[in-house]
């Protein structure tokens, strides 16, 4: 990248208004603060997960191997925290670099579709829906679509600003796209991504201490909390 867009990508982190407006308290029953660290999140998750969901993150991983091993896979979203709160989530968000996310959905569904014709040979074939933008409705972005044992999953790419500050998507491997990618949401305990590659938590808007403090917190002017709050 060359220093003129590595300027550009600061810039466009740097216009977000980061953690603004009213925040709204609700019960939390986790730890205090002092002992809610990355490392007890990581735990939590993985003693919380799911057969079926490490059966997926197998599935993913695997994806990962046979397109390309740089490329990062993250949980972003309502399941990342609701599994630190202990609670049920089957609403699995992928957010996927260096690829692109229909690319990735395919790749997905022909590993599906490999393993049900294995133990099915009547099994129904899997497929990917591509869903298009359409910022009326609300959807800002290109997304894929794809089940995986049964499971929906949403597939995206990294969501950045570009030069008109609107929302777009972007192939990359930058950290600090992600990190914008984070702000881009609503509230900061919606913006934890959980790298599946890395077994770990990342939190660029401290969402794991408003989780445990009971806080939701608006990331930025841009996440969308307005229209959700309403």
């Amino acid at each position: 990248m060359s220093n003129n867009e590595n300027e550009l990508d600061n810039l466009r982190t740097s216009n977000i208004d980061i953690n603004y407006g009213v925040d709204i308290k609700f019960k939390s029953k986790l730890p205090i603060v002092k002992t809610f660290t990355n490392d007890f999140c990581i735990e939590d998750i993985k003693s919380n997960l799911l057969d079926i969901e490490k059966e997926i993150f197998e599935i993913i991983m695997l994806a990962v191997k046979n397109l390309d091993n740089n490329i990062t896979v993250r949980v972003v979203g309502g399941w990342v925290r609701d599994k630190i709160l202990r609670r049920k989530s089957n609403d699995i968000d992928l957010v996927v670099d260096n690829i692109s996310c229909h690319e990735f959905a395919h790749e997905l569904a022909t590993l599906v579709n490999e393993k049900n014709e294995k133990n099915d040979e009547n099994s129904k074939t899997t497929r990917v829906a591509k869903i298009d933008a359409n910022p009326e409705l609300g959807k800002h972005v290109d997304l894929s679509t794809v089940r995986v044992l049964n499971y929906p999953l949403d597939v995206l790419n990294i969501k950045v600003l570009n030069e008109e500050n609107n929302v777009v998507t972007k192939i990359s491997d930058s950290i600090e796209d992600a990190k914008c990618d984070s702000y881009l949401r609503d509230f900061t305990i919606n913006s934890l991504f959980y790298n599946i590659n890395e077994n770990r938590v990342e939190d660029f808007n401290n969402g794991i201490t408003d989780l445990c403090n009971g806080i939701i917190r608006c990331t930025s002017k841009l996440g969308g909390c307005e229209a959700r709050m309403k």
